[in-house]
């Protein structure tokens, strides 16, 4: 039996915690795929659902030695328009009034937003956007806030 692609487990994810509570839920999940690299990286995300103040706190951690160029995308469905401006992503639903903002907390760089494209079914294939900041360096950490925004009525 064929099947159209096989995904490895060569990265081998691994979740180190979750939990769950009145004010937060909070997942933290690391990778080991860039560990064939000449300076091997180890790449360990943090997500946070702060319940009260309705947002995501997302951490990027990146452990290893060596200076590293690191790219950090957030892609979005192809019904959204995306924009940066006053420090913010914007993705927005024109037709819904909803957007979510990526607030970048420790990222200096402006983004790039990329023209990609999503599929939802296999063969489909929609233009979308992607927004990428490159960052450059060695072991750090890089922190994001995503706040979704209600339509108004």
């Amino acid at each position: 039996l064929q099947s159209p692609f096989v995904i490895g487990n060569e990265a081998r994810p691994h979740v180190l915690l979750w939990e769950t509570g009145p004010d937060f839920d909070r997942v933290s999940a690391e990778h080991y795929g860039y560990s064939r690299l000449a300076s091997p990286v180890t790449h360990r995300r943090s997500v946070v659902f702060d319940k009260r103040r309705r947002l995501w706190l997302v951490d990027d951690e990146f452990f290893g030695d060596g200076e590293h160029n690191f790219a950090i995308r957030f892609h979005f469905d192809s019904r959204l328009e995306v924009e940066w401006h006053d420090n913010l992503v914007v993705a927005r639903d024109q037709e819904l009034g909803a957007s979510v903002q990526i607030r970048p907390v420790s990222a200096e760089s402006k983004p790039e937003i990329e023209n990609l494209a999503t599929s939802r079914h296999y063969g489909e294939m929609r233009d979308s956007a992607s927004v990428c900041w490159m960052v450059v360096g060695g072991a750090q950490k890089l922190s994001w806030e995503i706040i979704p925004v209600c339509p108004e009525r």
